[in-house]
């Protein structure tokens, strides 16, 4: 999956209830790192098998919705 910090492999998931986002537990590639992160936060990576595509990487400058929400517009993918 993709972070803000970087690339990492979801261990597991903390799920507190409706009122609160589901937080990944996310073991950075680059460090080893383990952070938690809110599935706001988050992007699942593609399935090439299913011709679905890897996303990009976080734009730094680029701020999350405000909901949490990805738009079809907000999107951005790269072709293999």
């Amino acid at each position: 999956m993709e972070t803000p910090k970087g690339g990492g492999l979801a261990y597991f998931l903390i799920d507190y209830g409706p009122s609160i986002n589901t937080i990944w537990v996310v073991r950075l590639d680059a460090t080893g790192d383990v952070i938690h992160v809110e599935s706001s936060e988050v992007r699942i990576l593609g399935n090439p098998m299913w011709h679905i595509p890897h996303p990009l990487p976080f734009d730094p400058l680029e701020p999350p919705s405000a909901n949490g929400a990805a738009t079809l517009n907000r999107i951005k993918v790269h072709e293999e």
